[in-house]
């Protein structure tokens, strides 16, 4: 059985996580200071929650196999039938909620502090085919695209609430693209920016099984559950804008110590 950490009595606890990894591409000040209009485009497919499963892992632990893999797939069918069941009561409780337009308010409204940025508009696109979304970017009339493709779901055992989204950063012009390719050649097509990003919110106190859980995030018209993804579509939309940021600024201070450096050398 899952093991299950004591969590202090508030609540909603909220765990915010820019995932490190090799794939991470910062937005340098080269190419912040050239950004003339963006255009942010919110991939968000689903038009309901939907609830993670703990993958079986039968074929790994045996070596491999046909056979071993079949039982894998058969037994992660049973999981999420089982989880599609238990949260059905939560989606119901759901049905008037749009989190697309949470989530897209509160990156707005985020994004639009960041006045190097000139953020045109943003908009919502539901289609997730990657040849759809790339036919997005290539029609924009802006300087550079913003792409946030998000998912959101329940843990396993349900005690949070999960918003995820990989954000990806497109240069539209030849001056943009240059730059881009300039600063990490190995990326193909060229980037001006990638990271991913995930929040979970929990009720508090975690709940004793999956049953209790989710009738826990049902009821009062499924009130905790809309709390967490409202706070996770803040939480989500300050973290990439701080990243944004971040990453910018600290770009910015390392070429100016190049520039100092490289003057007093003279």
């Amino acid at each position: 059985m899952k093991t299950m950490h004591l969590l202090p009595p508030a609540f909603l606890v909220s765990v915010l996580l820019g995932c490190a990894s090799p794939r991470i591409i910062p937005m340098t000040e080269g190419a912040a200071s050239k950004i003339k209009s963006t255009e942010a485009i919110l991939v968000l497919s689903q038009q309901e929650i939907a609830a993670e499963i703990n993958p079986s892992a039968v074929a790994a632990a045996g070596g491999g196999g046909l056979l071993l893999a079949l039982i894998d797939v058969a037994v992660n069918k049973s999981r999420a039938d089982d989880a599609e069941a238990a949260i059905a009561p939560i989606k119901n409780a759901l049905l008037d909620y749009d989190f697309a337009t949470q989530l897209r308010v509160a990156l707005e409204e985020e994004l639009r502090r960041l006045a190097w940025i000139n953020l045109q508009s943003l908009r919502t696109v539901s289609s997730p085919d990657t040849k759809k979304i790339d036919g997005e970017v290539a029609a924009s009339a802006a300087a550079a695209v913003l792409v946030i493709r998000t998912t959101y779901s329940l843990t396993s055992d349900f005690s949070f609430i999960k918003v995820k989204a990989a954000v990806t950063g497109h240069p539209k012009t030849e001056e943009l693209s240059a730059i881009a390719k300039q600063a990490r050649p190995d990326t193909d097509p060229p980037l001006l920016y990638r990271n991913d990003f995930s929040v979970m919110n929990g009720m508090g106190q975690p709940k004793s099984d999956r049953s209790t859980a989710a009738k826990a995030w049902a009821e009062n018209n499924g009130k905790a559950a809309r709390d967490a993804l409202g706070k996770a579509a803040s939480d989500l939309a300050k973290r990439i804008a701080a990243d944004l940021e971040s990453a910018r600024a600290k770009a910015k201070l390392a070429e100016s110590a190049n520039t100092a450096t490289a003057s007093a050398g003279r």
